[in-house]
């Protein structure tokens, strides 16, 4: 399951899920700190924000591999590393 990064604090599916649907990350309810959907995570899920396999990939991943999502305390673009 994705930690924030800051306070270790695990993030239920349904914080997951919003921050997957923002651009501009989400706060942390424990520690208030903003996390972003990490870069080798979007990889994982798709090839972009402008492809429509992330709408079909996102809540599968979600559901069956919340092992595989981790967030950052940085907005990082797709291709970063």
């Amino acid at each position: 399951m994705a930690v924030c990064t800051y306070c270790q604090h695990q993030w239920s599916r349904k914080e997951i899920w919003l921050a997957g649907w923002s651009k501009n990350g989400r706060v942390c309810v424990n520690c208030g700190e903003r996390q972003y959907i990490s870069s080798p995570t979007q990889r994982f899920l798709t090839a972009g924000y402008i492809s429509w396999l992330f709408v079909l990939i996102l809540p599968f991943a979600i559901y069956f591999y919340p092992n595989k999502i981790h967030l950052s305390d940085k907005n990082e673009g797709l291709f970063d590393y």
